[in-house]
Parts: C-alpha cells; sequence; structure tokens
C-alpha cells in the first residue's frame, strides 16, 4: 500500500459530504481511516493533527481545492 493511500481513499469517499458540510471551505485531517475534523486555517488544523497523533504521517487536504493539471509546459510563450 502506498503512504496515504487509505486517507486518500477517505478524503475521496468524503468530499461530497465535505463540501455540503463545509460550503466556505476549509482543511481536513486524515489519519487512517479516522477523520479528525475540518478548519479553517491550514496551520491550524496541522498543529491539531500533530497535537493528536504527534509527528507521524496524516493527510492535510483543503476539500475546495482545484484539481492539478496533468499536463502542462513551460514551453508556452506569453504575450
Amino acid at each position: 500500500m502506498n503512504l496515504l493511500e487509505t486517507e486518500i481513499n477517505v478524503y475521496q469517499e468524503n468530499l461530497p459530504k465535505f463540501r455540503d458540510q463545509y460550503p466556505m471551505g476549509g482543511f481536513v485531517i486524515i489519519k487512517g481511516e479516522e477523520i479528525l475534523g475540518i478548519w479553517n486555517d491550514r496551520m491550524d488544523a496541522i498543529r491539531a493533527a500533530l497535537r493528536q497523533y504527534g509527528n507521524v504521517s496524516f493527510l492535510v487536504k483543503n476539500i475546495h481545492e482545484r484539481a492539478v493539471p496533468s499536463n502542462f509546459s513551460r514551453e508556452i510563450p506569453f504575450a
């Protein structure tokens, strides 16, 4: 299993619910299958996760983050 694979799956399964419950957005913390909560500020979310879990891997994700394009080029001239 890849690092944070479980957390990413939990995030994706719950994303519609997150967006319905938090229409203004926020940052979710997920460790394993546990959703710690959603915060307005990313650093507040990280601090809460560090207090709860310590210095281990956990997922911090913006629930309204736009998908990053899979293809892009730096070779596009700008006018």
